[in-house]
């Protein structure tokens, strides 16, 4: 009898050990989807207005974490006269992207309106290129440069339909490490609005 009693338990504590939850970072139940679309981003490089057109793309966990990432480039004109080494003084224009990895976070995204917060840690590129048909060498890395950058943003969300969602938001780009003749991370660095859609699954 007393076996008995002995094998009942074990049997208890094993069922218990095999039916506990498990402890996980994303409880309940797990849904997950997509998307990916167009954004638009007006800013200021060395104190003038410009645009900077890209997108954004990525993985929806629970209609509430993001994961992804995006990209930026520069869409309007920038020149300047740039001294060089070949052809002496050239008017050029600036060359200006970047991308990298993205998290975010969706408050209340059932709502019609809602919002999103996220951040781009990443790397760029900057350089001068010749208005016309060439001449500055692009070899020279006086003349070109890379850079670290991170951009926190925040946005108003906006659900059109249940595949289509647009947001309107502001961001804080953060430049490190950029320098060539007239340009420093300083004249990068700077706030933008944002304007964007997004298509998918969320």
């Amino acid at each position: 009898m007393r076996l008995y009693t002995i094998m009942f338990i074990g049997l208890l504590i094993i069922s218990n050990a095999l039916f506990a939850d498990e402890e996980t970072l994303l409880s309940g139940d797990f849904d997950h989807g997509g998307f990916g679309g167009p954004s638009v981003m007006l800013t200021q490089i060395n104190g003038e207005g410009h645009v900077l057109v890209g997108g954004r793309g990525g993985w929806i966990i629970n209609h509430t974490i993001t994961i992804g990432g995006g990209g930026y480039g520069l869409s309007t004109e920038f020149s300047a006269e740039i001294e060089t080494q070949s052809a002496g003084l050239v008017n050029a224009l600036l060359n200006f992207g970047y991308g990298g990895f993205e998290m975010g976070y969706i408050h209340r995204s059932e709502r019609i309106t809602h919002f999103e917060f996220h951040i781009l840690i990443g790397s760029g590129a900057v350089s001068w290129r010749e208005n016309g048909s060439g001449g500055i060498d692009t070899a020279d890395e006086y003349y070109q440069d890379g850079f670290f950058v991170l951009e926190p943003s925040a946005m108003l969300e906006i659900n059109i339909v249940k595949w289509m969602r647009a947001n309107l938001g502001v961001s804080y780009r953060y430049i490190n490490n950029a320098a060539i003749p007239q340009i420093k991370e300083s004249n990068l660095t700077g706030p933008s609005l944002l304007l964007g859609l997004k298509f998918g699954s969320f």
